[in-house]
């Protein structure tokens, strides 16, 4: 079709665009503090472009926010399919169902928390995702809005970790704190600029995963060119507590521990150092073989146990 896609979607696939989007907007009134919206997600990517970055995907927000996420993932094709959450799932490649789609969900309740006696507003908007082709649609029940909701608020626990680059340090840097994104994307820190690379990680105390811990570097490793440390290593964590060179401040995410082979649906998050170039630390993270095989290419050190800093998801 080749028409736009959607801002809020292109936040979930970032550092992918959406295109085509279709969104859908009313009001609701409900009953009680939370309303639960049935609902079917189906696709043309499946299941060829499954764990590809054709991550056709679906937003239900209701007042701002994304309810449309299961096992606390949002709702896309490489969070539900024959490998990911696949109970959740129906293969139509065959065509067993009456539609074109080769895969679909099974129905899903997108459950948010609301203001009762009050119009609230629901948004449901879906987009192709890295090109225009091979669409998906998302099929609505009928009377399939409800309130209260029944069962737990089907939130999210997966964020993005927006990467930065500062050519006069030659440094890199992640974060995904809202309002520190909101500073560097307005220059607050002078010579910061996006990269365009972003990285999927869990939000802090996510079942099964381990917190990345982050520090600043003091006056003792430079008083001209700032750094961080991220690291969720724990021996490692622990001797930069007792370092005067670093400042602890804070966990910030949370990563699957480093193993031989990622799990189904999740990808390595790579780590190289810099080797102490230009006098001060600092490392730099990735998911993309091509990144890594550059940094190295650069003089950078690959690190971490099983030659990772752990696992994230896709």
């Amino acid at each position: 079709m080749g028409t736009p896609g959607d801002g809020q979607l292109d936040a979930l696939v970032f550092p992918e665009v959406t295109y085509d989007a279709a969104i859908l907007e009313f009001d609701v009134t409900p009953l009680a503090n939370t309303i639960a919206i049935r609902f079917v997600f189906a696709s043309e990517e499946y299941q060829e472009f499954v764990g590809s970055s054709f991550n056709d995907v679906l937003a239900i927000l209701v007042n701002g926010v994304n309810c449309a996420n299961y096992n606390g993932r949002p709702v896309s094709v490489n969070s539900i399919n024959a490998d990911v959450n696949a109970a959740l799932f129906i293969n139509n490649e065959g065509g067993s169902r009456n539609t074109e789609f080769d895969g679909l969900t099974v129905q899903l309740d997108c459950v948010a928390a609301v203001t009762p006696g009050v119009p609230n507003r629901a948004v449901i908007a879906i987009a192709d995702t890295a090109d225009p082709i091979y669409d998906s649609g998302v099929f609505l029940a009928s009377g399939g809005v409800r309130s209260p909701g029944g069962g737990p608020v089907t939130g999210s626990n997966v964020i993005k970790a927006i990467e930065y680059y500062h050519a006069g340090f030659n440094h890199y840097f992640v974060t995904t704190i809202p309002n520190e994104i909101a500073l560097l994307d307005a220059g607050a820190f002078a010579g910061w600029a996006r990269t365009g690379k972003a990285f999927n990680v869990f939000v802090l105390g996510t079942a099964g995963t381990v917190d990345v811990h982050r520090y600043f570097s003091s006056a003792l490793v430079s008083t001209v060119i700032s750094t961080h440390f991220y690291t969720s290593n724990a021996p490692e964590a622990a001797s930069l507590m007792v370092n005067p060179n670093w400042v602890f401040e804070g966990k910030v995410f949370g990563i699957l521990p480093p193993v031989p082979v990622c799990p189904t649906g999740m990808t390595a998050l790579l780590r190289v150092y810099n080797n102490g170039m230009g006098g001060v630390p600092n490392h730099r993270f990735m998911t993309e073989l091509a990144v890594l095989n550059f940094m190295i290419a650069a003089g950078w050190i690959r690190e971490g146990d099983y030659g990772m800093a752990g696992c994230v998801p896709l």
